[in-house]
């Protein structure tokens, strides 16, 4: 995801600027900030994640985990 949230409840976009952790706005649990390079390799993307697959039900994944039933 590319935006977060703060703390105090500031949103942040992802960048290089961008503080390592925040929180997630729709469940509310600690974010990593991670990057990749772009296809043409020179560029990096910037955007948040939810480490080690916490919160697999949290509607702001974009893929999210299949249900462990």
């Amino acid at each position: 995801m590319k935006t977060a949230h703060l703390p105090d409840g500031t949103p942040i976009t992802a960048n290089s600027n961008a503080p390592t952790e925040a929180i997630c706005p729709y469940c509310g649990a600690v974010l990593s900030l991670r990057s990749r390079l772009l296809m043409n390799s020179t560029e990096r993307t910037y955007f948040w994640r939810h480490p080690g697959n916490s919160n697999p039900d949290c509607i702001g994944r974009k893929r999210p985990l299949p249900s462990r039933r």
